[in-house]
């Protein structure tokens, strides 16, 4: 899913399908906005590794000490905020989880 740009409330999810998933189809409804410009939506797939499998992890749980270990995640778009420039037709996205 994606990371806000908000410095008072900073707020990350992911959302994981079935490994059957292999793309994503995410649509913007028109009347798409964030309450300021503060609040911000920026979309993230991860990396894969070199044997083409991707490695997930809980963005909350990781340990700053296994920094290694966490996955890089790749940002998708540009970062979104306010009412303007919010994409009109549907984005593809490769992969079975995303990063908000």
């Amino acid at each position: 899913m994606a990371i806000s740009g908000n410095k008072y409330f900073n707020s990350v999810y992911q959302v994981t399908f079935p490994e059957a998933v292999k793309w994503l189809v995410i649509e913007f409804d028109p009347q798409c906005s964030t309450a300021q410009n503060e609040d911000t939506l920026q979309l993230y797939v991860p990396t894969k590794t070199r044997d083409g499998d991707a490695k997930w992890f809980s963005p909350a749980k990781a340990p700053e000490a296994e920094e290694e270990m966490k996955p890089r995640w790749w940002p998708v778009l540009k970062r979104f905020k306010g009412i303007t420039n919010w994409p009109e037709q549907a984005v593809v996205l490769p992969g079975m989880v995303l990063l908000k």
